[in-house]
């Protein structure tokens, strides 16, 4: 496990992230001209006299951990480490773990993705319903390429059906379904292909991937925020949705602050 003691001095990280993100130089956040001089630790530009940090131009803009601590906390954020164990690793406060992950989920940008070919879809409810807390999510799976769509709405009803289908699947895909009456139209009003499956009679071969995201869904909920509210549902969808969709953008640091963050 990664603590503050196996991670690269701040100089080293600093370094790398110039490397890897900065290929053509650092360039001012105020008038785009590239810095002139560097004099302990802060970049100076000539034509419009700002100072500014590497902090400034990265996600980790006004903060007061050290370039150290936001690495270690990244990893955590990363390898999808529970509250609790970050805690342990950067010996930080659960407020601030707690912050951080979710300035880190933000940064995450929507992803726009068309699904085609063979697509399993689903609904389910997530959360509680006692505690006013459930939410009903949409979700399908390309069968050939694992890329994933998760929505939220307010209800399984065919109109809400109907806009996600025609939002995130492209025309002509043949699509998979349990055997819910929400999806008998749309082949004659749409023009998608249709099969379904009957759960009820233990039909479950046809849907097993979207079933299986429903449980790593569940499951990555409850391993690193033990459990939301429907407040910040949609941003855990976002999040999860990229970790599926995309997962190389999540192998590290770099990876990641290069997914988040556009460098011109």
């Amino acid at each position: 496990m990664v603590t503050l003691s196996y991670l690269p001095p701040e100089h080293k990280i600093q370094a790398q992230i110039r490397k890897e993100l900065f290929v053509k130089g650092l360039k001012c956040p105020k008038c785009s001209k590239r810095y002139s001089y560097k004099i302990n630790d802060r970049y100076y530009c000539k034509k419009c006299r700002y100072k500014f940090s590497l902090k400034a131009i990265l996600p980790f803009k006004a903060s007061k951990l050290s370039m150290t601590q936001l690495w270690l906390l990244l990893h955590c954020f990363l390898k999808q480490l529970s509250f609790q164990d970050t805690m342990h690793i950067t010996e930080l406060s659960h407020v601030t773990i707690r912050r951080w992950f979710r300035r880190f989920s933000n940064l995450i940008p929507e992803q726009k993705l068309q699904l085609c070919g063979i697509v399993e879809m689903d609904e389910a409810f997530i959360g509680r319903q006692k505690f006013n807390n459930q939410t009903i999510v949409l979700g399908a799976v390309e069968k050939k390429t694992g890329k994933t769509v998760f929505q939220a709405a307010k209800d399984r009803e065919t109109g809400s059906l109907d806009r996600f289908i025609l939002k995130n699947i492209a025309p002509g895909s043949l699509l998979q379904t349990d055997g819910y009456a929400g999806y008998e139209h749309i082949t004659e009003f749409f023009g998608y292909g249709h099969e379904s499956e009957n759960h009820s009679a233990w039909e479950l071969g046809m849907t097993n991937h979207i079933e299986n995201r429903w449980m790593r869904f569940r499951r990555f909920i409850r391993k690193v925020y033990h459990h939301i509210w429907k407040e910040h549902l949609k941003r855990i969808l976002k999040e999860f949705q990229a970790r599926i969709s995309h997962p190389a953008a999540f192998t590290n640091q770099l990876s990641f602050l290069s997914f988040v963050f556009q460098v011109s």
